[in-house]
């Protein structure tokens, strides 16, 4: 995992929203996080971010109640500790520390 997806984006709050614990279908998904095509979402998560995302097949109620096959999607506890892990390190990357002898290197606010 390089990176993680930008703050405030879809799949940034897909990927919030399975880091605590949540799962999704596709339904679920629409109503809840306003994403319409979850299989993508999810697909961007694993293959640009890195991300395990485990499945499993469900039927739901679909159109007039009809049976419709899809997809439950989680993230499992290991693989969220990964990503926290990863989102405290990105963390502490940008953070700056500047010291007093930065201070006395130019870095001061003074004039």
């Amino acid at each position: 995992m390089s990176t993680l997806p930008r703050a405030d984006t879809k799949i940034d709050r897909v990927l919030t929203y399975f880091s605590v614990g949540g799962e999704l279908n596709f339904i679920e998904a629409q109503q809840k996080l306003h994403d319409r095509s979850l299989h993508s979402t999810v697909s961007a998560l694993q293959n640009k971010y890195g991300i395990n995302i485990s499945r499993k097949d469900e039927t739901v109620a679909g159109y007039q109640g009809n049976p419709t096959l899809c997809k439950r999607y989680w993230i499992d506890l290991d693989e969220r500790i990964r990503i926290e892990q990863k989102r405290a390190n990105l963390k502490k990357q940008k953070t700056p520390n500047i010291t007093d002898q930065d201070n006395k290197k130019g870095l001061s606010n003074e004039r």
